[in-house]
């Protein structure tokens, strides 16, 4: 006998008025949502049940309609686009409208790792705070935190998820 776990289900939420469904005609402007089938087929591949919502255009309150629906029916949430830091841009201030106060919520953050003599220094790499999304890409590590932390103290310890060697980590 084994004890059988259903899949768990995670929404994702395509964003951005520029959206267009797969197979649409593209007009000036407009951009094919890719990344809803491919990250549909990711999660059904890593044995999830995925719930794909339509695209929703950058309008403040269809937004948290959506997270709010997503996060009352699933068990993670991935929202995708709207992060940046440009006047139609709601999603992060949406996410962090309900960051402190939700225990069941998380966030995953991209980390510049280096060496501070025989300790290692972790700097967050946020797009809307200055970090490049370039630099977000190329990080050396990350971290999730746990279920409803709140903000971190600046020279608070944390462990994090290497994302190359050891060895490829430098001094500062």
């Amino acid at each position: 006998m084994v004890a059988v776990c259903r899949k768990p289900r995670v929404a994702f939420i395509p964003t951005g008025s520029e959206l267009v469904p797969a197979g649409c005609s593209v007009k000036r402007g407009q951009t094919i949502d890719g990344n809803s089938p491919m990250v549909k087929h990711l999660l059904v591949e890593y044995g999830t049940d995925p719930v794909m919502f339509p695209i929703v255009e950058d309008d403040p309150d269809k937004l948290r309609e959506a997270l709010d629906r997503a996060l009352g029916s699933c068990d993670a949430v991935i929202v995708n686009g709207g992060s940046a830091v440009g006047s139609e841009d709601f999603n992060v201030r949406i996410i962090e409208e309900r960051r402190d106060n939700p225990p069941f919520m998380a966030n995953l953050s991209r980390i510049e790792l280096h060496r501070d003599g025989r300790e290692f220094v972790a700097r967050f790499l946020d797009p809307r705070k200055g970090s490049s999304l370039g630099a977000a890409l190329a990080s050396n590590a990350q971290r999730v935190s746990p279920l409803g932390e709140g903000a971190l103290e600046a020279g608070s310890t944390i462990e994090v998820e290497l994302l190359r060697g050891e060895e490829f980590i430098g001094e500062s």
